[in-house]
């Protein structure tokens, strides 16, 4: 298969969000490198992320010019769209995709965009800047979109009251609340608010719900 048709194979499966069909053009030991974020997700762990971003990401990818091929690499131009679109739309913002090939498959995509919405940026940026000194490798396929919507669900929920954690609420129990497994509830705990769940669940005061309570959240604003 040309490298400029496995590339447009791909750009069609991401748009029909069929992970199925993402996964078999890509290499088994394949990576998925956002450049915003700085991070990365390989091999197994693919399925999960690729799950959530679908979740997460309510857009189309239009491709836009002709795929660059070289040899054993490729890059994808695309406008994305939010998937309700028309065709009178301007698209929400531009990017590209790097791809490169081994044995006729995708090894690694790293992709490279950028949004112009000011709010959402400045929203984006405080959580990269958190996230960009940590190690880049996605554990369970949480990304970083991801976490953030699941701070969103958390904050929500210890802000009900006003007050802290349920001092005798269990780990399993609050993800199944929020709807994540508790490794990724224990990650989104440690890597945004610096703490364990234990000392979360603890602090019988309003002090954590402050510091958990997001000013404005973009995703739901």
């Amino acid at each position: 298969m040309k490298i400029e048709d496995l590339v447009e194979q791909y750009n069609y499966a991401w748009n029909r969000r069929d992970v199925d069909g993402i996964l078999c053009l890509m290499h088994k030991g394949a990576a998925f490198y956002d450049a915003f974020w700085m991070e990365s997700c390989v091999g197994s762990n693919l399925t999960q992320y690729f799950m959530d971003a679908f979740e997460e990401e309510p857009f189309w990818y239009q491709q836009v010019g002709d795929v660059i091929a070289t040899q054993n690499s490729a890059v994808l131009r695309y406008a994305a769209y939010r998937r309700s679109h028309s065709n009178a739309d301007a698209p929400l913002y531009h990017g590209a995709e790097v791809f490169t090939l081994e044995d006729a498959l995708i090894l690694t995509v790293s992709d490279y965009y950028c949004n112009p919405d000011p709010e959402i940026l400045i929203e984006i940026a405080a959580l990269a800047a958190r996230r960009h000194g940590l190690p880049n490798h996605v554990n369970s396929g949480l990304g970083a979109l991801r976490a953030l919507r699941l701070r969103d669900r958390l904050a929500k929920l210890v802000g009900k009251d006003e007050a802290s954690l349920p001092p005798d609420m269990t780990l399993s129990e609050l993800a199944g609340q929020i709807g994540c497994t508790t490794d990724q509830l224990l990650n989104v705990i440690d890597t945004e608010y610096g703490t364990t769940f234990s000392e979360a669940a603890n602090r019988l005061n309003s002090t954590f719900v402050s510091d958990i309570l997001p000013k404005k959240s973009f995703l739901n604003p």
